[in-house]
Formats: structure tokens, sequence, C-alpha cells
């Protein structure tokens, strides 16, 4: 069968393109095993802190497991977890697994039985800043409550965050008593920056006085392209203070609710708890007239980044707290805030960009090593990129010689190889690269770029020692020479004419590529050999 030139041509790129889905396939599996970053399966009670940025890909909270956030004690990386899985990732708390981040996002502080200094605020959860001696806020944190006089006391206020927290109460004998201001309002409803809720303020009284309640923590999962499953519990609230036992005293403010963050481009909330609520205030007991509950702490914040959501028979909490008891009971938190984000483009897996193509060598000659050169960045990540060249000419126009690698991250170089061979002698190179994302597998390609070969000098001009002809070159040789006493040798492919004499030389070797590819030698127009 005879096949037209178009239609060779038509051939040519369905293998190439075939060519290309195979290579892409197996370095596709070869990405997909190597870039897995492993799993955390948590059965048993885990403690974590801080920062886990790639480090898994995939958690997965069994129905008896407990992921425990570390308690906030001062230092960094306390007080939160903050799990980013890569582009495409896994997290799942089964049905009864827990994450508890509860009174753990910031510390408790004590209460006093000065009636010349105010006790401390609250922790700050948005900085987590430490608080003084007093009874205005500590912006998030709690105002400490104050008293002037043994025979009375007063409330802390609560810890803010979604919501404010609310002042402490005084007794009604109340002989100049302050109760702690509740903490402020920070952040945003939509705000990707983790954060954890404030601390309520100490109260003022007698021994065994309120201290301020600690705010939940802040937990943060990014899924990427990837998949959350919550079916089980969240609990990020704050704490409520134990009860002040003096006989004039007054309760601990209530800590702010904690932050939960859930970033995945699929979302799974079915027959869970999510609670960010803020703690009841702490509970002054004596009886009479002379103490103070301490004001409830503000609600945290539940913010859900997704592009498709299931969220059957879920209970998501960010209630205030309520005041403690007292003769002066606390004021009640408000409520913080729930969101959810429907936003499809934030997930879009875009095909990977290229920028400055470039060469090693912009007038290589046949045989050398020419490395191709794309920069490329990418919304997910990098997978792995082709080089397909193509030139001009028999032996030249091909686009199958083409070398591809592995590329990684969201921003990295491709540099690819390819030596050029003898048939592309002085011809021009076009060439271009793609490139395939993960997870998506989606491809882009540079524009076709291009470089010249340089012409090699022929072998049909003698000039001195042994004479190396390359039939390929198909020399015509027009005018006498003489080798002086050296060897000619004529070899590959092709055809040598001679039309004038040859003389002078010791040995004369022809040899062809093989049988079927020879090299023909002429004398014509008198013109040959002539020992």
């Amino acid at each position: 069968m005879k096949i037209k030139k178009n239609e060779r041509t038509k051939l040519g790129f369905i293998l190439i393109g075939v060519f290309l889905i195979v290579l892409g396939i197996i370095i596709y599996i070869k990405y997909v095993s190597a870039s897995h970053l492993g799993t955390l399966t948590i059965s048993g009670t885990t403690e974590l802190c801080g920062d886990y940025n790639n480090v898994w890909d995939t958690v997965y909270v069994t129905s008896s497991g407990v992921l425990n956030i570390c308690a906030f004690n001062g230092t960094a990386n306390t007080g939160f977890v903050n799990i980013s899985l890569g582009p495409a990732g896994n997290f799942t708390v089964a049905p009864g697994g827990l994450i508890n981040g509860t009174a753990r996002g910031s510390d408790t502080v004590p209460g006093t039985i000065s009636t010349s200094v105010a006790a401390l605020q609250g922790r700050n959860g948005n900085n987590w800043s430490a608080g003084t001696n007093s009874t205005a806020p500590n912006g998030g944190g709690g105002g400490g409550a104050s008293r002037n006089d043994a025979a009375n006391g007063a409330g802390g206020g609560g810890g803010g965050f979604g919501g404010a927290g609310a002042a402490g109460g005084v007794g009604t004998a109340s002989a100049g008593e302050v109760g702690g201001t509740g903490g402020l309002i920070y952040g945003q409803t939509d705000n990707l920056t983790l954060r954890s809720g404030s601390g309520g303020g100490g109260g003022a009284g007698d021994a065994g006085v309120g201290r301020g309640g600690q705010g939940g923590a802040g937990f943060k999962v990014n899924a990427g392209l990837g998949i959350i499953r919550i079916n089980g519990f969240v609990n990020l609230s704050g704490w409520q203070p134990p009860i002040a036992s003096g006989a004039d005293s007054g309760g601990g403010g209530g800590g702010g609710g904690g932050n939960l963050i859930l970033y995945g481009a699929n979302i799974t909330v079915d027959s869970a708890v999510l609670n960010v609520s803020g703690a009841r205030g702490g509970d002054a007991t004596a009886t009479g007239t002379d103490d103070g509950g301490g004001g409830g702490g503000g609600g945290g914040r539940i913010y859900l980044v997704y592009s498709t959501i299931s969220n059957t028979s879920v209970t998501t909490l960010a209630l205030g707290g309520t005041g403690g008891q007292g003769a002066g009971g606390g004021g009640n938190g408000t409520a913080g805030t729930i969101r959810h984000n429907l936003t499809a483009a934030m997930f879009t897996d875009n095909a990977p960009k290229w920028f400055t193509p470039s060469t090693n060598n912009t007038n290589p000659s046949t045989g050398d090593f020419v490395r191709h050169n794309i920069n490329w960045t990418d919304d997910g990540e990098l997978s792995f990129a082709v080089l397909e060249v193509n030139g001009t000419g028999a032996g030249c126009d091909t686009t199958a010689n083409v070398t591809s690698a592995a590329i990684s991250g969201t921003s990295n170089w491709s540099n690819l190889t390819w030596q050029i061979p003898s048939a592309c002698d002085g011809k021009a190179i076009g060439w271009r690269i793609y490139a395939k994302d993960f997870p998506g597998n989606v491809t882009n390609v540079t524009d076709l770029q291009s470089y010249q070969v340089q012409l090699s000098a022929n072998s049909c001009t003698y000039t001195s020692g042994n004479w190396n002809v390359l039939c390929s070159d198909n020399c015509v040789i027009t005018s006498n020479v003489a080798v002086a006493g050296n060897n000619i040798t004529i070899t590959g492919t092709g055809t040598f004419t001679t039309e004038a004499n040859i003389t002078q030389y010791r040995n004369l070797t022809i040899r062809g590529t093989d049988t079927s590819n020879k090299c023909r030698v002429r004398c014509f127009k008198g013109g040959c050999f002539k020992h």
C-alpha cells in the first residue's frame, strides 16, 4: 500500500500523540507514586502542635481516635493546628472520632484578692499577647475585675473572637467594684488566617477567687482539590472557669470560642458536631449580696470554603457563653460566625503556565547536546514535561525524538536535552515542550521555538593527511587531486563522483553503511582513481 505525503504527515502526528499519551501515563504513575506524602492514622490519642505543611496527604481519625490540639503554653506553634495536605488531600474524621481544642487556644489567668490592683486581663487570641492588670479588654482578651474593699467581689470579662465577650458582674452591695470589660471582636467571617479564642479576665474577691477561662484553639485543614469528611466531633469551645468559692468573690470570665477553617474542593459534613462556642462565665456562689459572676465568652468562627458540599444532620455551634451566677450575674457573650463560601473558582485546576523559553546553545552543530529550558508555574502541582523537536529534510523530519522528565512543585524549570543527529546538519529545528499538572492532569504546550544548526564543512575538499570522505555529502570532484601518499576512505550512504584524476594515494577504502545502504563511486568524463 502506498501512503501519500499528507497521509504520512497525519499518521506521524497520530503516532506522536499516542506516544505522548503512553509516556504521560507512565510518568504520571511514577509521579503519583513518588509524590505520595504519606498517611497519618489516629486511632488512639495523638497531640499535634502548630503547622504541618505537606507532611501528609491523608489524615484519618478513626472512630476511636482523638486528635488533641496542644494547649497554648506561651511558646510558638501552640494553641493551634494548621494542616496542608498538598494539591489534593484527604482528611477524614470517622463517626465517633474527635478533634479536641476546647480550652487550648489561650491560657488561663489568675484572679486577684487585691483591693488596689485589678486582676489580669485574658490573653488576646488575635496575636497571643499577654494581658496586664486592667479592667479594660486586652483586644479580644477579657478585662480583669477590680474591687476597692475586702467585703465585695466582681467578675472578670469574657473573652471575645467572632462574638464579643461580656462584662463581669458586681455584687449588689458594691462599693465601687468594677467587673472586667468583655473582650472585643476581631478577624473577619471569611478570613483564612487562623486564629484562636481569647481568654477571660480574672475575677476579684477573697481566697478562692475565679480564674479567667481559656479560649478555644484554632484548627484548619487545607485539602486543596481533594476532600474533607467530618462525621465525628470538632470541639474548639472556650473553657468555663471553676466556681469562685470565697465568701466575697468574683467568677472568672469565660473563654472565647475557637476557630475552625475547612478548605477543600469537596466537603462532606454528615452526622457531625462542629462547636466553637464561647464558655459560660465562672459562677460566684457565696451567699449574700457581695459577689459577681464572670462574663460569658463570645462565640468563635467557622469558615467552610468548598466547591461542593454535603451537610446532612450537622450541628454547627458558635454560641455566646451565658453569664456566671452571682448576686450580680455576668453578662452573656454574643454569638460568633458561621460562614459557607461556595466558590468553584478557587478550586479550578488551571493548565500550567510557561515563561522564559531558552536553549543553552542558539547556534549548535551536529552531535551537540542542546538543553531546552522552560519555566513553568501551576496552581496545583506540576507533574511532568515532554520535549518535542522537528526539523526539515530527510532523516531530520521527525517528532519522535523526544525526551521527558518529572517536575514538581508550583514553580519549576523543565530542562530537557536532545542530541542533534548528523541528518540535521544545517537544518532549522523547531521545538516545544508540553507540561501536565496534578491532580487534574491538565496539559499546556509552549509556542513553537526554533534555532539553526550550523552547516558543517563538507568532506569533498582535500587539504592534507588522510582524506576521509562522507558518501552522504554526494561529492562531485571536478579538479585533479594529489593525496601525497595518504589514504582515502569513503564511507556511508550516497554517491561519490569524480570527473578528474585522483592520484598519489596509498590505500583506497570504499564502505557503505550496510548491504542495503551502499556508497556508489562513479568515474565520469575520463576522471578516476589512478595509482
